[in-house]
């Protein structure tokens, strides 16, 4: 009985080491929308992968994210949304 517990725990081990699946782009604007509806400031792209800039809204179109940065007049699509990262005007990240 001692070896299968053990054995367990070792299973547990790695799947807490697995690497966690990509958001979804509709979770990913969910997020966005509903930060920037709670502070009313925006959110911030922290990589290449989100682009530079402050951004005020976001949707999703075909399966992509895109993301605004003039309340609706353009929008950027994020091409690479696993290696997307966005932060608040504190610099706290905001986890999609």
């Amino acid at each position: 009985m001692m070896n299968k517990s053990k054995e367990l725990q070792e299973l547990a081990r790695r799947e807490l080491r697995l690497p966690a699946p990509a958001p979804s782009a509709t979770r990913a604007a969910r997020r966005l929308n509903d930060h920037h509806l709670r502070t009313c400031a925006g959110f911030y792209g922290s990589n290449a992968a989100a682009g530079g800039g402050r951004y005020f809204g976001a949707r999703v179109r075909a399966g992509k994210l895109e993301i605004t940065p003039d309340f609706g007049e353009t929008w950027q699509i994020v091409e690479d949304l696993a290696g997307a990262a966005f932060h608040d005007h504190n610099g706290r990240p905001i986890y999609l």
